[in-house]
Formats: C-alpha cells, sequence, structure tokens
C-alpha cells in the first residue's frame, strides 16, 4: 500500500494516540480495517482485559481505549468476522502460510530490543525448520534489509507471540474474500 493508504489503516486500527499514552493497533481494529475492505478476516484473540489498557494510568484515557475496544467488538460482530479465543497453533500457522493468507502477529519487542513494547509483523514463509517473518518497521533501507523474512524456530514462533502482562495474544488472518475463493 502506498503510505497515505498505510496512514489511513493505522488511524481506524489504533485504540486511539495521545499525546502521552498508546496509540497502537489492536487485533481488533486491525480485523475490522481488514474487513470493511471485503477481505475475509479471522481474528485469533486469547485475552480476558482490552488490550493496551494497562499501558495507559489515566482513567480518562483508559475510558476511552475501552470505549474504542467496544466499539471495534461491534463493528466485528455486525461484520460477522470469525474471532477464535484460543492462540493459533504451529500447524495452523503452516496450514495459513500454504494457503497464502496474510498473518499478521502481535508480539513484544522486548526479545528483540529490550523494550517492552507492542509490535506487529507479517508471516512471510516457512521451511522444515523455520517459520519467516517480515518485521515492517524499519528507519534505513539497510534496516528494511534485515527485517524481511526473518527467520525463528518453528517452536519459539509461540513465544514471542503476545503482549503485555495479560499475554494478549492477538492474530489477524487475512484473505480474499469468500466470493473470490
Amino acid at each position: 500500500p502506498s503510505r497515505t493508504q498505510e496512514l489511513q489503516l493505522w488511524r481506524e486500527a489504533t485504540t486511539i494516540f495521545m499525546a502521552a499514552g498508546h496509540g497502537g493497533c489492536s487485533g481488533q481494529g486491525l480485523a475490522l480495517a481488514a474487513a470493511k475492505r471485503g477481505f475475509h478476516v479471522e481474528l485469533w484473540s486469547q485475552s480476558q482485559g482490552i488490550p493496551f489498557i494497562d499501558s495507559v494510568r489515566d482513567a480518562n484515557k483508559k475510558t476511552v481505549i475501552e470505549l474504542v475496544h467496544q466499539d471495534f467488538c461491534q463493528q466485528l460482530h455486525e461484520q460477522a468476522v470469525d474471532i477464535i479465543d484460543a492462540p493459533p497453533s504451529q500447524s495452523q500457522f503452516e496450514v495459513w502460510i500454504n494457503q497464502g493468507a496474510c498473518v499478521l502477529l502481535l508480539i513484544s519487542t522486548y526479545r528483540f530490543d529490550g523494550k517492552k513494547e507492542p509490535h506487529w509483523i507479517v508471516l512471510s514463509g516457512m521451511s522444515e525448520k523455520f517459520f519467516f517473518f517480515h518485521d515492517p518497521h524499519a528507519e534505513s533501507e539497510q534496516h528494511a534489509i534485515g527485517s524481511a523474512y526473518v527467520p525463528v524456530g518453528k517452536k519459539a514462533l509461540s513465544q514471542i507471540i503476545g503482549f503485555g502482562k495479560q499475554k494478549q495474544i492477538a492474530c489477524v488472518v487475512i484473505s480474499r474474500a469468500k466470493s473470490d475463493q
């Protein structure tokens, strides 16, 4: 997508950007943005809480994040998006990659840079021993080269997905609209 399209997706999917606080995209927001564009979407989400609410201290900001989350959930229901309350398995990742689906995974950046920030990666392939992912956050062309097809052991993938104290697991699986299949 163009940079403008990328920013539009971020604006649609964000849990609200504030001067000091969280402005990240939840699985619900990303799933809704894809569904509104006519894609078939599944959201695999295992969390009992509201995404990212623990990263904000201000009560008013918590209220906004909760309101946005509830609205996303209502719209997902209206769009008939499949929501599965379970973490995806290694074999499920393999099926999606073989089907050519776009698989977005919420991770914590802690294992990569020591910071505890939510971040989205894209599964981009697999081999016998590894899954490969693409990290869309690249600050330079040199960094972009090192961010493509990053290998992670198949069993280790389940260790890097999830974010926060609640271990919020979110996996957005995007494929062609059902009428295109």
